[in-house]
């Protein structure tokens, strides 16, 4: 049976930690981390069999190259690490560290093509794969699309963020902004430290239930309000007047 190993992971970074401690090492947030308990299986690995079947291996001399059609994403950068533009059909991996820009990318790369797009069709210009899509077109059958529902405003916020993991054009607090600006009319990028109380409002994007000493749930909430994020600390006594509203 395989030994399990406790290790506390923070839960904004991912910094991993043998012991718990109150403020993360790498990105110096409070009360972040998180116990996990993780399978050690390098032991047991070597007793079981492998479930599968091995790729035949080629010959590097023996695989045919051959030049396809790239399609440029207008940022010359990206490009040129792309070999010269996209592969139709391909599948390209992006990663990075945490707010490397790996989104801001990517959205400013379908920007950048959509404009493409529209000025060629603005121009009576073909793209790049044109011919390719005409040709499929019967099979595609795109007309199908045309009686397709349109999206509420919510609807498209809610697959915005969980494709792209924010909200691109518009945010759901929109539609309560003037009864919110009228209660309360701070707003979370103006806040700034001192002894002072402030109210705000906002939306619960997130949450983390954990125990303090005495075997008490609390919780961590993430408030966004569109200019920014917030996290709180809603203690226990608070916690368990609130639970069923909050869970």
């Amino acid at each position: 049976m395989a030994k399990s190993k406790t290790v506390y992971v923070c839960g904004d970074c991912g910094s991993e930690s043998a012991k718990w401690q109150g403020q993360c090492g790498d990105c110096k947030a409070w009360n972040t981390m998180t116990r996990l308990s993780i399978e050690d299986t390098a032991r047991s690995a070597r007793k079981q069999g492998f479930a599968g079947q091995l790729a035949a291996a080629s010959i590097l001399g023996e695989v045919s190259a051959q030049d396809v059609p790239r399609l440029a994403t207008g940022s010359g950068e990206f490009d040129r690490v792309l070999g010269g533009g996209l592969v139709p059909g391909s599948a390209v991996l992006i990663s990075g560290s945490p707010g490397a820009g790996k989104s801001t990318l990517l959205i400013q790369t379908l920007c950048k093509l959509a404009e493409q797009h529209a000025r060629n069709t603005s121009s009576g210009m073909g793209d790049l794969f044109g011919e390719s899509i005409v040709e499929s077109a019967s099979d595609i059958n795109y007309n199908s699309y045309s009686a397709a529902r349109t999206l509420s405003p919510k609807e498209r916020l809610n697959g915005e963020r969980d494709t792209l993991g924010l909200y691109l054009t518009g945010h759901p607090i929109d539609e309560y902004q003037e009864e919110l600006s009228q209660m309360h009319p701070n707003r979370i990028s103006a806040l700034r430290p001192g002894k002072s109380t402030a109210t705000i409002s906002g939306m619960v994007v997130g949450m983390r239930i954990m125990k303090n000493k005495r075997g008490e749930n609390f919780a961590f909430l993430t408030l966004d309000d569109k200019s920014g994020r917030l996290e709180v600390s809603v203690f226990a006594e608070k916690y368990n007047a609130y639970r069923e509203i909050l869970v």
